[in-house]
């Protein structure tokens, strides 16, 4: 004869299975940001405002760095960092993949007179259209149609601080 199971023993256990959603939806919610942009959560020069945030919104700041070029090291962490290396010295994983079998070296940020050679307009053409619309590797992907206007301007604003740290710890 079959065991009968209880309506109380039911819904307990479908209790605790929406109580446990719940909690993991809180939870990725809170890892997430709770959905706030920089703008909410950055004072004008930067820093984190207010009282509480996530892991994931506490990570995008670092000492020194105003909103604009924390949303510019992010965008080079995850997009340049792989050939150019993550301090900008162009020694980035794929480095020695470019070096060795096509004789490119992805560009050195941080040599003294490296961001001096070019222009602003070349390198926001550099990174829009890649490489080639300024005469450098055709292995520097175009980002134009990944990245909007305002996170090239990001970018380059980070960039340009890299030959600056390299500078201030020598």
């Amino acid at each position: 004869m079959p065991r009968k199971i209880s309506k109380k023993y039911c819904f307990k256990k479908a209790r605790l299975a929406v109580q446990g959603k719940i909690l993991l939806l809180l939870a990725l919610w809170l890892i997430m940001g709770c959905g706030v942009s920089d703008e909410e959560v950055a004072s004008p020069n930067g820093d984190p405002k207010g009282g509480f945030y996530s892991l994931a919104v506490l990570n995008r700041f670092e000492s020194g760095l105003d909103a604009e070029l924390a949303r510019g090291k992010e965008l080079y962490l995850s997009n340049c960092a792989i050939c150019h290396g993550e301090s900008g010295d162009g020694k980035g994983f794929n480095a020695y993949n470019l070096k060795s079998n096509f004789g490119i070296q992805p560009f050195d940020f941080t040599a003294s007179n490296g961001l001096a050679q070019l222009s602003l307009d070349e390198v926001r053409k550099a990174i829009t259209y890649g490489g080639p619309a300024v005469n450098k590797s055709q292995y520097m992907p175009p980002w134009g149609g990944l990245l909007k206007d305002q996170q090239i301007a990001d970018l380059i604003a980070f960039v340009q601080t890299l030959a600056e740290r390299r500078g201030s710890t020598e």
